[in-house]
């Protein structure tokens, strides 16, 4: 479980802790806004044993298939095993109770150890269209303005992600596809993102979408007006281990919600091929990117169109940065390493560019 700690600090020389909230699964990360703390965490479902018996009984008939296979006929055969899963899948889980599959939550005050419950219902939890994984990711609000009896509640979603980026209005989970990747058949390389609403007692789920590419962190993520600006990277080969047809090169896409999905509506492909994003940073209608291979590319990006992000500018030092940050409105911080022309490291660099 993940514990969240709310402590009194009003008498600096005598701290009192006033509530504890243990929710069960993994910590993601969190966010606080105001008196509004907001805590991801993920809980991978527990599925019956004899469930996976089940599904490896050779007499269920289910479609022989290979990965040399198309993708129409791939679609055909899923959706021929899922007509003779679901029946089987909804018996075995029609007698499980709801705390084996849903996320608890214990919230005790002072001097009281709390009892466990049931932390979201059934009808709390969304099922987003593509690839999802068993488990349910929960955005919890805990309301620290009222002491111990603060609201406690959550929105959830089958599916898992562990990069965490939020504006003032909305969270964004993200996941790339190496998280759900067997280690067989062909790898797609594409990134997952799940929107969430920041309103307080009121947070819920929106929507949800993919881009091509993987997903360096979550300083690759911002919104502005309402658009989410996400930079990614076509491969990289240190989570897959596999080689690359052709020379990877960097992307960013700009997403807006139309109904339960994300969509792209505009992007720039194909910067710097060859290198990898090192860091990056948005900052109202522009962008910067730092990609590596030999020597340390800054990419500004202009970003005031939606529908048309564009490079304006790029400089070339030696090293790399790992980290930017904006300082006001006229410089970046970058954080990295040193190096020589060849790309050997030589020490820590930190820069300011105008």
């Amino acid at each position: 479980a993940t514990r969240v700690t709310v402590i009194d600090v009003s008498q600096p020389d005598a701290p009192v802790v006033i509530r504890t909230v243990d929710v069960e699964g993994w910590y993601v990360d969190a966010r606080r806004m105001d008196a509004d703390l907001y805590l991801v965490v993920s809980r991978y479902a527990e599925i019956p044993w004899d469930l996976l018996d089940r599904v490896w009984d050779p007499t269920l008939g289910l479609p022989e298939v290979d990965w040399d296979i198309t993708e129409q006929e791939r679609e055909e055969a899923t959706d021929a095993a899922r007509q003779i899963l679901r029946p089987i899948v909804e018996a075995a889980l029609a007698g499980t109770a709801l705390e084996d599959l849903l996320p608890r939550v214990v919230d005790a005050g002072p001097g009281d150890t709390g009892s466990a419950r049931v932390l979201l219902e059934c009808s709390d939890v969304y099922h987003p269209a593509g690839t999802s994984v068993p488990s349910v990711l929960a955005v919890v609000h805990l309301d620290l303005a009222d002491g111990p009896g603060g609201d406690l509640g959550g929105t959830g979603l089958m599916a898992d992600g562990w990069t965490v980026y939020a504006s003032q209005d909305h969270l964004y989970v993200a996941q790339s596809s190496w998280g759900w990747w067997w280690g067989w058949g062909e790898l797609d390389v594409q990134t997952h993102i799940h929107r969430f609403a920041l309103d307080g007692p009121n947070t819920e789920y929106e929507a949800s979408g993919a881009v091509d590419g993987w997903l360096l962190n979550r300083y690759s993520m911002g919104e502005y007006q309402g658009h989410l600006r996400i930079a990614t990277t076509d491969f990289g080969s240190q989570w897959s281990g596999q080689e690359p047809e052709e020379d990877p090169a960097s992307n960013v896409f700009v997403l807006a919600r139309s109904g339960p999905d994300l969509t792209v509506v505009g992007e720039l492909r194909g910067v710097a091929p060859g290198e990898q994003i090192y860091s990056a940073r948005f900052q109202g209608d522009r962008g910067f990117l730092v990609t590596f291979e030999q020597v340390d590319p800054l990419f500004t990006l202009d970003l005031s169109d939606p529908t048309s992000p564009t490079v304006v500018g790029e400089l070339e030092v030696p090293g790399y940065s790992a980290y930017l940050h904006p300082v006001g409105n006229d410089h970046l911080l970058a954080v990295g390493m040193d190096g020589t022309e060849e790309g050997a490291i030589t020490g820590l660099a930190v820069s300011l560019f105008d």
